[in-house]
């Protein structure tokens, strides 16, 4: 292992101003340690099935739903984002704002809505109008009612859902029902029951920073709500769910949980850092409840800053140091299969809290590993299922200390799952690739690979890169992160991410400027895990000439266009921030000829960025 730990520690800053609440209940400090982790390039006692990363097509066809400056979409569990209709129709949201300078004012749900035909919406409106909301969840009724979930905020604090028909445009606006002093925040969201039209929203209590209180021991407490009617009428609100509660956690991180249903069987996975990683099942359309261990943290309601001993915790040998606790890195999901079993994903890592003064407990951010349980394996049974991938070979991760985009979680995480009528699962993580590099932040990329498992998760396949099949070789290039998977998997694997050109955050955690990211709809082939086309375009039927390449007058730009065809082009800069565009109306087949002035441009590099119909292609330019 290369430098993966270090002792440098980070304050992470509460930022109310920017985003409304903090990431965690305490303000937690990042530290690194000296001492060498144990890593697993290929998951122990498990056969692959046989997919090679030189199997995967060729070349890549994206969809762009939207964009956002805001680009923070989870504190820790990626909420549902996406849906898939028959017919080839979607629906997608996403977390938007694009006024950073004023704290993201305008933060709020993006939509869009695919006919079959292509986008239909314009992707920069809000669904609230001009109410602030924040980290919006997603579901759809048996009846095809969409239904989004999301926070109201400043205070007070409250949850509220948009409703709407999918292929219409008015939503109806709710506030679900709660007596908790400050409100709820960070809702998930998910549908079920007989007829499908019940409604499941777990969230958590305001914390006492933020003008909440400790509600019933916890500060910030997981709680529960239902409707059986689609929303018209709660007939649950504001419950604790027995074996969530004081008796074992202080409090519950920001979107430290998720949800699933398939008909009346519910499913809660809780993944706080701190505490025991359960799941909360019920099998009667959320009346009854039954608390499963997935895996045992050694200290129950355990108080930052109150010490422990060595003599307190589980005996583990891969431990970075005597202290340091194996858990979740805060980032999970959880899934019904299709035959009632409930399967949990989450992110590895390890805490302590060995500076008793400073109000905080630490992490080790350059921990990787997603881990997996299902309901036949028993509690304190989880095993390691996908990781970084060594792409040199070299038994090593070839990556320096704080040379990545930090997400508060670990250099693999935000697992995402969906599951086809066989019963066949698949799970997008992201991770980090030793092997792609940005040059100017001195940072490597992360990238959405994809995994599945046939046999009811007991193999898994080898990782595959859902990002490295490109039209032209741009990828490396990307920061992608915040994969949201189609639950219901048909032909294709579907998923959302946010595709960036620069690692790391620019809302909090890092220094980067705000800019624009992209919003990303891809399928891949479900058996080979190849990149397909939403589009009948392909990139054999067109052809992007770019001339005097470099330049320090004029590029023009060439396009052979083999069908009618919507071309806008953007000229970017290293950070991804726009400095020209192109937009056009639909061109006839042919050949389409454009320019762009590069005169006044300072020497370098620059980003093309041709969009057809809604398919990218990436071209580099150098400016003389």
């Amino acid at each position: 292992m290369k430098n993966l730990l270090f002792s440098a520690c980070i304050l992470f800053l509460s930022c109310n101003f920017l985003f409304g609440q903090a990431k965690h209940k305490f303000v937690k400090m990042q530290q690194h340690f000296s001492v060498e982790a144990p890593r697993y390039n290929t998951p122990e006692n498990i056969d692959p099935l046989e997919i090679s990363q030189t199997d995967l097509a060729s070349r890549r066809c994206e969809n762009t739903a939207g964009s956002t400056f805001h680009d923070v979409q989870t504190y820790n569990s990626m909420p549902s984002m996406l849906h898939n209709y028959a017919g080839g129709r979607f629906s997608v949201i996403w977390q938007t704002g694009e006024e950073a300078d004023a704290g993201f004012s305008d933060r709020g749900t993006g939509y869009n809505y695919d006919d079959g035909t292509g986008w239909t919406l314009n992707s920069s409106d809000r669904i609230e109008g001009d109410v602030r909301t924040g980290f919006p969840a997603f579901t759809v009724l048996a009846n095809e009612t969409e239904v989004v979930a999301a926070h109201k905020t400043p205070a007070p604090y409250e949850i509220r859902t948009y409703s709407k028909t999918a292929g219409t445009s008015d939503w109806t606006e709710q506030t679900v029902p709660s007596s908790v002093s400050g409100g709820p925040v960070w809702p998930f969201i998910a549908s079920g029951g007989t007829d499908g039209n019940s409604i499941h929203i777990i969230a958590v209590s305001v914390a006492t920073a933020f003008g909440g209180v400790i509600y019933e021991g916890m500060d910030q407490h997981l709680l529960y709500w239902r409707s059986q009617d689609g929303g018209a009428t709660w007939d649950i609100s504001d419950q604790i769910i027995p074996g969530c509660d004081s008796t074992f956690y202080d409090g519950i991180d920001a979107s430290a949980y998720s949800i699933d249903a398939s008909g009346n069987t519910v499913a809660i996975g809780v993944f706080d850092s701190w505490g025991d990683i359960v799941v909360l099942k019920s099998e009667d359309n959320g009346t009854n409840w039954e608390r499963i261990v997935v895996k045992d943290f050694p200290l129950d309601k355990y108080v930052t800053d109150s010490g422990y001993s060595y003599s307190d915790l589980n005996e583990d040998p891969n431990a970075p140091d005597s202290l340091a606790i194996n858990t979740s890195d805060g980032a999970g999901a959880i899934l019904i299969d299709n035959n009632g079993m409930v399967h949990v994903f989450y992110g590895n890592m390890y805490v302590t809290d060995q500076n008793l003064a400073n109000n905080a407990t630490e992490y080790y951010p350059t921990t990787s590993g997603i881990m997996y349980w299902n309901e036949s394996f028993g509690s304190d049974s989880v095993k390691l299922i996908a990781d970084v991938v060594d792409f040199n070979g070299n038994d090593t991760l070839d990556v320096e200390t704080g040379e990545y985009g930090d997400y508060g979680t670990g250099l693999s995480s935000h697992p995402s799952v969906g599951i086809d009528e066989n019963n066949r699962i698949y799970m997008a993580y992201t991770a980090v690739r030793e092997d792609y590099y940005d040059n100017d932040e001195q940072q490597h990329f992360r990238h959405v690979f994809i995994t599945y498992s046939s046999d009811n998760g007991l193999n898994w396949t080898e990782p595959v890169d859902a990002i490295d099949a490109s039209c032209i070789d741009f990828s490396s290039l990307l920061e992608t992160m915040y994969p949201s998977v189609a639950r219901n998997v048909d032909e294709y694997i579907h998923f959302t991410y946010l595709q960036d050109f620069n690692p790391g955050l620019g809302v909090w955690l890092e220094d980067d400027d705000a800019s624009e990211n992209s919003v990303i709809l891809t399928s891949l082939d479900k058996n080979t895990l190849e990149v397909v086309s939403i589009e009948n375009l392909s990139i054999e039927e067109q052809r992007l000439k770019v001339f005097p390449n470099p330049s320090k007058d004029n590029v023009e730009i060439q396009i052979e266009l083999q069908h009618t065809t919507k071309v806008d082009i953007e000229l970017l800069d290293q950070m991804g921030r726009k400095l020209k565009g192109i937009n056009s109306s639909l061109q006839n087949p042919g050949i389409f000829n454009t320019h762009f002035s590069v005169k006044s441009l300072t020497s370098g590099l620059y980003v093309l960025k041709t969009m057809l119909n809604n398919k990218i292609l990436i071209e580099k330019i150098i400016v003389q």
